[in-house]
């Protein structure tokens, strides 16, 4: 008789909750409070992406002449697509709330990389929006991984891998913002100078040196704030669980 090899366990084959059944089972766990967090998160990610996605795209019609695209008609149909959105999502939220800690990791990192662009956009190439957005992967993984039952050496390398991901990021935006900077001298000094750094902000040198120390700062600010963000919401157990 041929030795038999002992089972491996599931999760160390794939992750967290991949599939249906691990959804369900987030379903049965998931305290009311938390339900509730993520069932306004998803009401105001879906419809806040079908309004900005509608937004923008008519605008960039009309503006790259496109189509004959009126002023009028970019409201009107944003703000439709917002309801729409909101009546989708509100339809939908109690199917998808038990499926929130399941969701396919190429969807969420796709939605990231849209709505980082929008923080860049709604804070003028601020990073203050972009660093926030940041902290969502951290949240994210640490509950899905405090679901799925990890243990705590998974739940520390997953969520340095988000914290390197938002990092990532952030850096990458960062560094895309301050070429942009320098090239628009008059905006960049006059924003030093509202920072009291204005005798940096009267030399190419000196803007130069803001950018090359911010960036950085900037990119580790935000590993620090992802990870600790994924290894506090880890810590939270799930409903229905005891020590």
């Amino acid at each position: 008789m041929t030795e038999q090899k002992p089972a491996q366990p599931a999760s160390a084959h794939r992750p967290p909750f991949a599939g249906s059944a691990g959804a369900a089972a987030i379903g049965t766990r998931m305290a009311r409070g938390e339900a509730v967090v993520v069932a306004a998160f998803l009401l105001t990610a879906c419809a806040g992406s079908a309004f900005v996605t509608v937004w923008w795209g008519t605008a960039a019609l009309a503006l790259w002449g496109l189509a004959a695209i009126p002023e009028r008609f970019v409201a009107v149909a944003s703000l439709s697509a917002l309801g729409a959105g909101v009546v989708f999502t509100a339809v939908l939220v109690r199917r998808l709330v038990p499926r929130f800690y399941a969701l396919p990791w190429t969807l969420l990192v796709g939605a990231y990389f849209f709505w980082s662009a929008v923080a860049i956009a709604l804070f003028m190439g601020l990073p203050a929006g972009e660093v926030a957005l940041g902290v969502l992967p951290g949240l994210y993984v640490g509950r899905r991984l405090a679901h799925g039952g990890a243990d705590a050496a998974l739940a520390r390398g997953t969520g340095r891998r988000a914290a390197l991901f938002a990092a990532a990021v952030t850096g990458a935006w960062s560094a895309a913002m301050g070429c942009l900077a320098l090239r628009d001298q008059h905006s960049f000094t006059a924003m030093l100078t509202l920072a009291g750094l204005k005798a940096l902000g009267e030399t190419v040198a000196g803007r130069a040196l803001v950018v090359a120390a911010a960036v950085p700062a900037l990119t580790l600010l935000q590993y620090a704030l992802t990870r600790r963000a994924a290894s506090w919401a880890f810590r939270l157990r799930p409903a229905g669980t005891h020590p």
